[in-house]
């Protein structure tokens, strides 16, 4: 059995050969369900690089509305990495 944070990184991966493929709409769906597994107290950082995945696919979905509030929530979640003092600088 996957932990949580494994099965995240395996969902994004079929994810992205999903997105490859042009299937934007399995590849959110994946997606959506590897933020669930990789919540920030399991895997601190990961979590932004999903909302980042998510933004592209709702960009190719035409939601341009959507895909911002995702970057807005990765930006967030970097800064509070930032905090932290996992990262220098976000």
């Amino acid at each position: 059995m996957l932990r949580h944070e494994q099965r995240g990184v395996l969902l994004n991966a079929i994810a992205g050969s999903h997105s490859a493929l042009g299937d934007s709409e399995q590849a959110f769906a994946h997606m959506v369900s590897a933020l669930h597994e990789a919540r920030p107290s399991r895997a601190p950082g990961f979590d932004v690089v999903l909302h980042c995945n998510l933004s592209n696919e709702l960009m190719q979905l035409g939601d341009a509305e959507a895909a911002l509030a995702q970057v807005d929530e990765g930006l967030a979640r970097c800064r509070r990495l930032a905090n932290r003092g996992c990262w220098r600088r976000c």
